[in-house]
């Protein structure tokens, strides 16, 4: 379809723009067909903004679906003038966790269960887990919201984009954070409690607060959630009209720091620079002392240090700069359609590799994330020394 001129004509009316923009944008790749790990299931994807339609929409032809994208989600560097400027002196405020996983869009396309990616692909490893945990809640939910896109937050050790383990969710969990219908409308958070009657869970609710209230109580919240190690929180106007915040904690930018230099010359520049920007505004807008601001100082630092000597002394024992994250798939044919799914995407850098298999018939494996520039470059500089 992509190349014909009803193909042309039919997504123009989709994404409702002019079919001479919908041209130019098939030719400089911005809007993408897929065919891939799904048979028979073709669709394209926005890899930017187009005509109205955030990054990783999808568009389904054949089913004359189109799926919006995520809109991204601005951050707060200061509290309080953030707050009361999105939401307004009068305003009120839901806060609920930023859980540290992937943001996927569930949909359903006659009685099949899909799960997308922020970029708007299909993801096969995601769609099969989350089948397979959720798939009945997910089609109870659709039956009677047929037009709807659950937006939920896929996390757990086992999870191949950010491997982090949540007690309430060891191996794999989706938590949902927002749900939207096609025609792109949020639902309120009083809509959105409705999931709740499926079985489906919901990202941990703080309350509902005014702008005054939400000034002094979540500091307050962000200390609780750095305590346990958790990533931060999404603040929302109740009725869901005006766009979310969001706000980390310093716990969530050191564990970042430090994972990203062990993959320095990959990830380091652009991470260090965010993060300790985060925690400057941080520690101002909370008129730390001079002890409180030697421990963040000292936790930063330390991060930043340990990730590198950590890739330094995998690199002088021959080991490659990798990232292995386990994951489990309830059958050969899904482990083959992700194994393919990574090959194409990673043209070969990320693999992965069958472990072991169960007896009733799932399947063990690890995914090797490996990361080309920092493992050129350290062994470079153990030999040569120079950079």
């Amino acid at each position: 379809m992509s190349g014909s001129e009803e193909g042309v004509n039919y997504l123009s009316e989709l994404l409702g723009a002019e079919e001479w923009k919908v041209r130019e944008a098939l030719k400089r790749g911005t809007i993408r067909r897929v065919r891939l790990s799904f048979p028979d299931f073709e669709y394209y994807r926005l890899v930017r903004d187009f005509s109205g339609h955030e990054r990783g929409t999808i568009v389904v032809p054949e089913h004359d679906l189109v799926v919006r994208g995520f809109p991204k989600i601005e951050r707060a560097l200061l509290l309080e003038p953030a707050l009361r400027h999105r939401f307004g002196e009068e305003g009120r405020v839901i806060v609920e966790e930023k859980m540290n996983g992937h943001n996927v869009r569930v949909f359903e396309v006659e009685g099949e269960i899909y799960a997308a990616t922020r970029g708007g692909l299909i993801c096969p490893y995601t769609t099969h887990r989350v089948r397979e945990r959720y798939g009945e809640a997910l089609r109870a939910f659709f039956e009677d919201h047929p037009d709807a896109v659950v937006c939920a937050e896929f996390v757990g050790r086992e999870n191949p984009y950010v491997s982090k383990e949540y007690p309430e969710a060891p191996d794999v969990g989706l938590f949902v954070f927002d749900v939207r219908d096609l025609d792109g409308r949020f639902w309120s958070f009083r809509e959105r409690e409705a999931v709740d009657e499926y079985g489906l869970s919901r990202v941990r609710c703080f309350g509902e607060f005014s702008v005054d209230e939400a000034v002094e109580e979540i500091p307050r919240i962000i200390r609780r959630l750095d305590r346990e190690g958790r990533e931060g929180v999404v603040i929302k106007d109740p009725e869901r009209r005006l766009g979310p915040l969001k706000y980390t904690t310093h716990a969530a930018h050191v564990e970042e720091l430090e994972w990203a230099f062990t993959f320095a010359f990959d990830l380091g520049r652009d991470f260090v620079l965010t993060r300790t920007i985060r925690e400057g505004f941080q520690s101002f807008e909370w008129e730390e002392d001079e002890e409180e601001l030697r421990r963040r100082a000292e936790d930063v630092g330390r991060a930043i240090v340990e990730g590198l000597r950590r890739a330094l002394e995998r690199a002088r024992r021959g080991e490659g700069a990798v990232e292995e994250v386990p994951l489990t798939f309830a059958s050969m044919r899904w482990y083959r359609r992700y194994e393919e799914f990574v090959k194409r995407l990673t043209g070969g850098t990320h693999s992965v590799e069958v472990v072991d298999r169960d007896e009733d018939g799932r399947v063990r494996a690890v995914l090797r994330k490996r990361y080309v520039r920092t493992e050129d470059k350290l062994r470079q500089l153990l030999r040569e020394g120079v950079l």
